[in-house]
């Protein structure tokens, strides 16, 4: 389905404006009064189908909205409670949970990580013959592992288990994960790293992923809508952004589903991905410690390679924005959705956003720039 016209679509940019959840103090009114209607402005102009935003100050969400439709020809309205895939955010998630098992005595970081693969082994090769892989390596997109294309699947299909996937036998549609250069010596980003870390969590807990997360992650920070579902909506997530193609096309079947599940699959919300920030954020200040304590929250954060775009710790990109403060995140892109979270190492302050549509970039790199410019004096 192709988009409507120009002037529908305006139509409905006013219309739909309304956020359902909207927290903020005498102290934030004023910052706040202008940022629906400059959102919405960005919103037109870059002509993404929807987008939620959620801002985090002195460790706290102090806004939260949604802004366009679900889906394209529609007239369901994007809500704080709209679920969107998360894609490549997933990634800090799942190094979250690892790192829970590291800091109990359950994994090493620098220890092969074969010795916790019970189902898959990684295969021996010229490349592995001299040193293993390691846990920290997989975190850090060091570990040289191929950067294997998973595909996306229709929901309706037969979907394969993670391990099928690593083999890439059917009904995976990939080829099997192998290791594609020396261990340790670059960044390379990979995928496949993080289908290793799903199948660590595992075999390790001997438990399903989804039950994992949940208990590790999702219950204990909060995080009430985010979930790896196949089948959505159903009667706990009925709000679920569509993912939108070139052209603002939607998905024929609104979503793809990806397998492992590690790398890409979280479906969430920016508040619930805030709540994710501020805990690393208070736990690094000492403040709090439901997942990790600080010394392990410092670790996890540390940078160990260069990516393009700055440096990659244990699951986070670290960069530099504005008058050079120092900010631990990630982006994601799975087909039909883009996202991306900030969080501030200092202060307490940070941003999540995310879109259903395959130009969102241009919506959420201005709408950084928006928020750093209203909030953070960037």
């Amino acid at each position: 389905m192709r988009l409507q016209t120009k002037l529908f679509l305006n139509l409905v940019l006013i219309l739909l404006s309304k956020g359902l959840f909207c927290q903020t103090t005498d102290k934030d009114a004023k910052n706040y009064s202008t940022l629906s209607s400059d959102i919405l402005t960005i919103l037109k102009d870059t002509k993404v189908v929807g987008v939620s935003v959620a801002i985090i100050d002195n460790y706290k969400v102090t806004w939260a909205q949604g802004f366009g439709l679900k889906e394209v020809g529609a007239k369901d309205s994007v809500t704080a409670e709209t679920i969107f895939q998360a894609a490549s955010i997933t990634k800090s998630v799942v190094a979250l949970a690892i790192m829970r098992e590291f800091q109990d005595g359950k994994v090493s970081l620098n220890e092969d990580v074969n010795t916790y693969l019970q189902e898959w082994k990684i295969p021996t090769n010229e490349y592995t013959k001299k040193s293993s892989i390691t846990l920290k390596q997989l975190l850090s997109h060091t570990s040289g592992i191929s950067n294997t294309t998973f595909p996306s699947y229709d929901p309706d299909e037969r979907i394969p288990t993670a391990v099928q996937a690593l083999n890439g036998v059917s009904p995976a549609r990939n080829e099997e994960v192998t290791v594609a250069s020396y261990p340790g010596k670059m960044f390379a980003y990979s995928n496949s790293g993080y289908a290793l870390v799903q199948q660590i969590l595992t075999d390790t807990e001997k438990r399903g992923f989804e039950e994992i997360m949940y208990d590790k992650i999702f219950s204990q920070l909060e995080m009430t809508y985010s979930n790896f579902n196949y089948h959505l909506p159903n009667g706990k997530f009925k709000s679920v952004a569509s993912g939108h193609l070139k052209g603002n096309e939607v998905i024929k079947c609104k979503y793809y589903v990806l397998q492992p599940m590690a790398f890409g699959s979280l479906w969430s919300t920016p508040t619930d991905l805030a709540n994710f920030l501020i805990e690393i954020q208070l736990s690094l200040v000492g403040k709090s410690n439901k997942i990790l304590n600080q010394e392990n929250t410092r670790l996890m954060l540390k940078p160990v390679s260069n990516s393009s775009g700055g440096q990659y710790s244990l699951g986070f990109e670290i960069e530099k924005r504005g008058t050079g403060v120092t900010f631990f995140g990630h982006d994601g892109h799975n087909y039909g959705y883009i996202s991306s979270m900030l969080g501030s190492l200092e202060g307490g302050f940070g941003v999540v956003i995310m879109t259903n549509s395959e130009n969102g970039w241009k919506a959420v790199n201005k709408i950084k720039k928006l928020v750093g410019r209203k909030f953070w004096g960037f």
